[in-house]
């Protein structure tokens, strides 16, 4: 039988809700059950648990990009915050993020699986053959 359990808090900021975003918190345990009714028949048994609930997904502007380009309808990404009357967290040290959103994603897994191994009398007696040869010189 093994486990997991990992659990880290979020480490960056949402300005809006207060919500600590990028957090990790999984949760899971796998189990296998082997019966040997005789020498040649097995059955294992695996079942496994996760469950997770995590808030990732969330962008931090780490750059603008460029401020000019050659291009007439470029529009920089200063320009076209201010045109939408945004002013956007630009300091990736802070970590803090301005997307505004709540972000949540909670799965659940399940699995069975079960493998049954029968040992057949012939599959016991095949021999591996050998490849090497004797090579005989005969004299005339």
């Amino acid at each position: 039988m093994t486990g997991y359990d990992t659990n880290r808090d979020g480490y960056l900021k949402d300005v809006f809700t207060g919500q600590d975003l990028l957090s990790l918190h999984r949760q899971g345990v796998r189990g296998q059950l082997l019966w040997k009714p005789t020498d040649v028949l097995s059955l294992r048994l695996i079942g496994e648990y996760g469950r997770e609930n995590d808030s990732a997904g969330s962008g931090l502007l780490y750059s603008k990009g460029p401020t000019i380009s050659p291009n007439p309808r470029f529009v920089s990404y200063d320009t076209w915050a201010a045109n939408l009357g945004l002013t956007p967290v630009f300091n990736p040290t802070v970590l803090q993020s301005d997307q505004n959103g709540f972000q949540k994603q909670v799965e659940r897994q399940h699995s069975l699986t079960s493998l049954i191994d029968w040992n057949t009398w012939w599959a016991n007696t095949i021999q591996p053959r050998s490849s090497s040869r004797a090579r005989f010189a005969t004299e005339s």
